[in-house]
């Protein structure tokens, strides 16, 4: 929403002062940038066979522990008085209200719990469980 108000801003000051056409190009140049912006900065959080990744980070499996599927009014209390300061925290307001907490039982990590927003917390909490379990499995524990 904000990178469209700037385009368009850019566009109605070019336009303005060089003419229709110059207010056309900075909307398309800006529009590119704006999207060549939004595009190299998206956060993704994926589950293979042995790491959960949320951006950069990495948790193994191996160290996955409780697993909560939390709705708004739970991740707002996550976010705010129920605040962890040794947490891990991957959150995306503009985009849900609604997270999934990962509790981390490797006793090395300086986070004890992962907060992790998402569009669909469900999901992300089944695929991180069934992953879990199967590194275990495999791992003999």
């Amino acid at each position: 929403m904000v990178a469209a108000v700037f385009v368009v801003s850019v566009a109605v000051a070019y336009g303005f002062a060089l003419g229709t056409t110059a207010g056309v190009l900075a909307a398309v140049a800006t529009g590119a940038v704006a999207a060549a912006l939004l595009l190299s900065t998206t956060v993704t959080i994926s589950v293979d066979e042995c790491v959960l990744r949320a951006g950069r980070a990495r948790l193994p499996l191996r160290f996955v522990g409780d697993i909560d599927v939390l709705d708004k009014h739970a991740a707002a209390h996550a976010r705010t008085a129920g605040f962890a300061p040794a947490a891990f925290l991957l959150l995306r307001t503009w985009s849900s209200n609604r997270a999934v907490r990962v509790v981390v039982t490797d006793p090395r990590d300086p986070h004890s719990v992962w907060l992790l927003s998402s569009k669909d917390p469900v999901a992300l909490a089944a695929a991180l469980g069934t992953a879990a379990a199967t590194a275990l499995a495999s791992e003999g524990v």
